[in-house]
């Protein structure tokens, strides 16, 4: 059945899609870097929350750490997840911006 993950796996693929885009054609002007950078970064958070949630459910093999995904650790390491992408996500930002005003 085509679940949540599978469509992780979708939105995946279409940040890919979108970053080689902006990196062939100037859509946003100067915002295209910004806009690749966090589409290449977003694509390894899309990856990490179905492998947080498998590896959740299968270790350890005896007893896994939680049933479902529903359950509360998954979710506060989902909450972790968002937070370190929208820093991660900020000092990309900065750093772009820093690296164009001292190229320009």
């Amino acid at each position: 059945s085509f679940n949540a993950a599978h469509w992780l796996s979708v939105i995946t693929i279409l940040a890919v899609l979108f970053a080689l885009g902006l990196d062939r054609f100037n859509i946003f002007g100067f915002l295209n870097t910004y806009f690749k950078q966090l589409a290449l970064t977003g694509t390894v958070f899309f990856s990490m929350l179905p492998t947080t949630a498998e590896v959740l459910q299968r270790l350890p093999p005896s007893d896994p750490f939680v049933d479902s995904i529903e359950d509360p650790l998954v979710q506060s390491f989902y909450m972790s997840y968002v937070v370190i992408f929208g820093v991660f996500a900020i000092y990309q930002i900065v750093k772009i911006y820093k690296a164009d005003s001292n190229g320009a």
